[in-house]
């Protein structure tokens, strides 16, 4: 059975959210991604949220959210072991 779509968590890094910065739908990713933060369903570590400062534009629109976008997973076994899994991979 396929994961379910609108239970899936998305982990986004400071690439993402420069990649964002300047692109000509700009406000129509970022309408987007404030729905699936709203929705719970996007988060990022703190170092990508410090990149996200350098992007005036996504800072501006994303600042409201920090507390719900910020994850700090470093305490999570699970978490960190998912994540040598998935690098293992690649």
């Amino acid at each position: 059975m396929a994961p379910d779509a609108r239970q899936t968590i998305y982990v986004v890094d400071a690439s993402s959210w420069i990649s964002i910065e300047g692109h000509p739908a700009q406000n129509r990713i970022l309408s987007r991604v404030v729905e699936m933060i709203e929705g719970g369903r996007i988060e990022c570590p703190p170092e990508a949220w410090a990149e996200v400062l350098k992007c005036p534009w996504v800072h501006a629109w994303l600042d409201q959210y920090q507390d719900r976008l910020i994850k700090r997973h470093r305490q999570n076994a699970n978490y960190l072991a998912l994540i040598g899994e998935i690098a293992h991979r690649f």
